[in-house]
């Protein structure tokens, strides 16, 4: 039964609690086996109370604890992304976006989980999302095959800060690089 529910219904009740609270929810249905079914006459049935309020738990992206601005070390050659970093995050919201680009070892990866642990730290309200590229073309490629785009979107559209790392691993992968176009369209 589980299976069955799952399949039929569990796309359709995901994508309307996430449209309805405009943010990414992850939904699973869970059975206990211990419970008695009995019928019951619908006039004897108890009434629910109300729920006055529900909480949901969203986890917060995992950074390497290394990664901060503290234990970051600019030198000549990353000093100005240093210099970008520290200014978006002293500025929420009045500069954005910020491109990392440069080769392997120059300190992006550890720049852009500085910002994203700031923002964390300093404004726990908003919704950030650090996710690598293949990760990102992982999701995407899942939400066409499992016909979930518009949650997928959704899930992204929401979001307040989107740090996407290794963006050059794009390249090649059309479809998957216009998503981001759209996104990034939208969110900037």
């Amino acid at each position: 039964k589980k299976e069955r529910i799952s399949r039929q219904y569990l796309p359709r009740l995901a994508q309307l609690l996430n449209e309805t609270s405009g943010r990414y929810l992850q939904v699973e249905i869970l059975v206990n086996s211990t419970l008695q079914t009995s019928i019951v006459n619908p006039s004897d049935a108890p009434i629910p109370k109300p729920v006055e309020s529900a909480s949901i738990t969203v986890l917060p992206p995992a950074f390497h604890p290394q990664n901060t601005f503290d234990r970051y070390v600019p030198h000549a050659n990353n000093r100005l992304a240093y210099e970008c970093a520290k200014k978006i995050c002293a500025h929420l919201g009045s500069i954005s976006p910020l491109y990392l680009y440069g080769s392997a070892g120059t300190g992006k990866t550890h720049l852009i989980q500085a910002v994203g642990r700031h923002f964390l730290e300093h404004h726990p309200y908003l919704k950030i999302r650090y996710v690598r590229v293949d990760q990102f073309v992982t999701e995407f490629v899942d939400a066409i095959r499992n016909r979930t785009d518009r949650l997928f979107r959704l899930q992204y559209r929401s979001l307040d800060v989107f740090l996407l790392d290794d963006v050059q691993l794009l390249s090649g992968k059309t479809e998957t690089a216009l998503e981001f176009f759209h996104l990034f369209n939208e969110i900037y």
